[in-house]
């Protein structure tokens, strides 16, 4: 039994215990011999029931202290330590728990762009997301039924009888991450870290390179080669709430069953895989992403923009300047990216010799290439042919870092304010941050100024 059903099995006998005190008080107070046996075995039961109540009690206290004492170890764990190694099971205290099955999505072909996500803790658990599936299809203390074991708050961020927002399972956050992974080929192709409760992910970043190796001897005095130009600084993620709300029909949901929360990462997706391109693009930074096409001395610098040889077209010499604008390292692994409008100008632009430059894919996974590169299609690439416009772009966005925060996403369901519809609003909010992390691995391409 849980520690409800045994306090409620001590209170039981308790209750026993007083109904027969009050029964001998109301006849007159004289005790008999049955009234003091039923009593001394009311009270043996309640006694039984207690003990056995307080051990639960104890276990469980003592469970929760020794798991607050890991999440606090953990926090000064280096990276690939026993404690932090999620694939030694005997590993510290937190890798005791049980574990969500491994979500992992991406290109197989591709180790780079994988993604794996662990869900653990209470969140984990198939209760907790049957319980807020629940949740979401309207029932009434949809957690009543979870584990007393887990502390509520770890559930909500606010009392649910008040309309609290309640936290979503971690699988089904893995799978909203999933789904913007599949919208967004910005984030398909960037390093992406999933964290837990809003922490700061800090980033080295080498801002002046050493030069010291030189020609010696033998008995050369290394002091002669000695340096002090190496300078490193840091970048930091640290997630940024984000809204957003939709309605979906009564009926829907009452239809949906089980199926709610695929509806529910659907009807999210409708806007939000749009969002968050723009972000990922022209996020400004401030309490926001940082976009690439932004530019920012915190992120992709005016540095890196190569303007073409006109102010309203560009070449195939502009093109070639702008791959080999990238080292080797980033440019084997960099994408073009233009809006649809220039797609007709490029599919038939010819190199000196005559030969086109673009290469149709044979594959409807794989895209088209210009000059040997993928070329990626984007709605919000700038498309007006004017002095100092940006007209496309030549990435690696293995050099742009996301950080999602999986305990922040959490959504509220209100179900009278669009009921004369029959409706149900959701609202959803969350956490992300993301930024360039070494602008040399970006090419932005400008027209030219009047």
């Amino acid at each position: 039994m849980n520690l409800t059903q045994l306090r409620e099995a001590r209170n039981q006998a308790v209750a026993k215990c007083r109904e027969i005190s009050n029964r001998v008080r109301e006849g007159g107070g004289e005790w008999s011999v049955e009234d003091n046996a039923e009593f001394q075995k009311a009270r043996k039961d309640a006694e039984d029931a207690s003990a056995k109540y307080l051990d639960a009690r104890n276990a469980h206290d003592r469970e929760q202290w020794l798991t607050e004492q890991d999440e606090q170890d953990d926090q000064f764990q280096p990276e690939g330590s026993r404690r932090s190694n999620p694939s030694n099971p005997n590993g510290g205290g937190r890798n005791r728990q049980t574990h969500g099955a491994l979500i992992q999505w991406g290109p197989e072909n591709s180790p780079r762009l994988q993604r794996s996500f662990q869900p653990e803790g209470p969140r984990g658990s198939e209760s907790y997301a049957t319980a807020f599936n629940r949740y979401m299809r309207g029932a009434d203390n949809a957690f009543r039924d979870f584990d007393e074991g887990i502390p509520q708050n770890l559930m909500r961020a606010d009392d649910e009888t008040q309309g609290g927002f309640f936290v979503m399972p971690e699988r089904m956050a893995a799978g909203i991450i999933r789904a913007v992974d599949d919208e967004v080929f910005i984030q398909s192709r960037s390093r992406m870290f999933i964290v837990r409760g809003s922490r700061s992910l800090g980033f080295r970043k080498r801002t002046a390179k050493a030069s010291t190796f030189q020609k010696g001897s033998e008995l050369s005095d290394i002091t002669e080669s000695l340096e002090n130009s190496l300078r490193f600084g840091k970048r930091a993620l640290t997630p940024h709430p984000f809204i957003g709300s939709f309605q979906i029909s009564r009926d829907l949901i009452a239809s949906a069953g089980r199926g709610m929360e695929q509806i529910y990462i659907d009807e999210v997706m409708i806007d939000f895989g749009e969002y968050m391109e723009l972000q990922y693009m022209y996020g400004s930074g401030d309490s926001e992403c940082l976009g690439y096409m932004t530019p920012s001395d915190e992120g992709v610098s005016t540095a890196r923009d190569l303007r073409a040889s006109s102010a309203t077209t560009f070449t195939y010499d502009d093109l070639v300047a702008a791959k080999y604008s990238l080292k080797n390292k980033y440019r084997r692994n960099a994408v073009w990216m233009f809006h649809r409008d220039y797609f007709v100008t490029l599919a038939t632009m010819t190199d000196p010799e005559g030969h086109l430059i673009w290469q149709l894919s044979a594959r409807d996974d794989d895209p088209d290439r210009l000059l040997g590169r993928p070329v990626l299609e984007s709605e919000w690439m700038p498309n007006t042919a004017a002095a100092d416009n940006y007209y496309g772009s030549f990435c690696d966005f293995n050099q742009y870092y996301i950080a999602w925060d999986s305990e922040s996403l959490e959504t509220q369901r209100l179900i009278e304010i669009a009921a004369r519809r029959n409706m149900v609003e959701f609202h959803f909010r969350g956490k992300a941050d993301a930024m360039p992390i070494l602008e040399e691995g970006f090419t932005r391409l400008q027209f030219a100024s009047a």
